[in-house]
């Protein structure tokens, strides 16, 4: 788990590196533009939020202190986790 090449992957989409240093990158498997995003804590509290531009997107998590998050990605996905 702590290989920076560590993949984690669904039926939805792959989110690397994890753990994450700076950048979270997704992979949607399907080609969806504009979709929503959340970011919680272990505590359910939303951290980041907004828009993937388009099937493959890189997120700035840099300023997340280091953690346990899990990731909604629209209603559709379930969650998914990672480590910064």
């Amino acid at each position: 788990l702590n290989n920076p090449d560590f993949i984690h992957e669904s039926s939805e989409c792959i989110l690397w590196p994890n753990p994450v240093v700076e950048h979270l990158n997704i992979r949607l498997n399907v080609n969806l533009a504009d979709q929503n995003y959340t970011i919680h804590d272990l505590t359910g509290r939303i951290v980041r939020h907004g828009k993937l531009a388009n099937q493959n997107t890189t997120l700035d998590l840099s300023g997340l202190n280091q953690g346990l998050y899990f990731i909604k990605i629209d209603s559709k996905y379930r969650f998914l986790n990672f480590r910064k």
